[in-house]
């Protein structure tokens, strides 16, 4: 309080030039500070949807293509031929220049490798993320298949991930069976319906169920959607809760 009075009672008396100055100073500071967030937001989006492979490995690759279609060497000379027949099939003027022809050509089969090796990661990181027996073993018995799991998803994952950089590659939600779901309704509604009720609910539910009802081809319009996105109830979840 005592400053807040401090604040009121004091008057900050500048000059019209003064101001000015310091509008443009304040202006500048807040356009540097919105460019460096912009770019840093720019990074961690190609981060975080390149992970877990990264632009390194993306130069990697382009420079390994380079170097194969580069140097004739007589262990790689299958690999080279077949890499510039590959080549053959961009359309490039006869004019243009070895060097230009070999960067265009290894850039855009070393693009195509890294996104195979990009989606293989990730599929391959999100069925091993899948394995939940570690979760019931002792921290000091610890087996062996537990162990390989874990090396393999330190291999497979990216270097230094940043928070939301595991999103992609995190599981599916998975859809429980029609049976299970009707099964946790009759047990969720048993207690506040009479024994009459019940029995009509469960008649509704069991024709629910059946090959010709309603059910199963919700069940399977369902499913379909769990294919197609990460989180099949993301976009019903905000209506549950309001």
């Amino acid at each position: 309080m005592a400053e807040a009075r401090g604040a009121t009672t004091q008057f900050d008396i500048r000059y019209i030039d003064d101001i000015e100055h310091s509008v443009i100073t304040d202006t500048f500071i807040t356009a540097r500070k919105e460019f460096f967030r912009t770019v840093y937001k720019t990074r961690n989006f190609i981060a975080y949807g390149i992970w877990p492979t990264s632009l390194w490995n993306l130069g990697a690759s382009v420079g390994i293509f380079s170097g194969l279609m580069h140097y004739e060497l007589s262990h790689t000379s299958r690999i080279r031929q077949l890499l510039w027949r590959l080549g053959d099939s961009v359309y490039l003027p006869d004019k243009c220049p070895y060097i230009i022809k070999l960067l265009i050509i290894s850039s855009g089969e070393g693009i195509l490798f890294f996104i195979i090796l990009l989606f293989c990661r990730r599929y391959l990181l999100r069925s091993l993320l899948s394995y939940q027996r570690w979760i019931y073993e002792s921290p000091k018995k610890i087996s062996l298949t537990t162990q390989l799991w874990g090396l393999l998803v330190k291999l497979i994952s990216g270097y230094r991930p940043f928070t939301y950089t595991c999103q992609l590659s995190l599981p599916r939600m998975s859809v429980p069976s029609l049976t299970e779901t009707c099964n946790k309704l009759l047990i969720s509604v048993k207690p506040i319906l009479s024994d009459e009720e019940f029995q009509e609910i469960s008649n509704e539910a069991a024709l629910f169920q059946k090959l010709t009802g309603p059910g199963m081809k919700l069940q399977k319009m369902l499913q379909l959607k769990s294919w197609l996105v990460s989180n099949w109830c993301n976009d019903w979840w905000p209506h549950v809760l309001c």
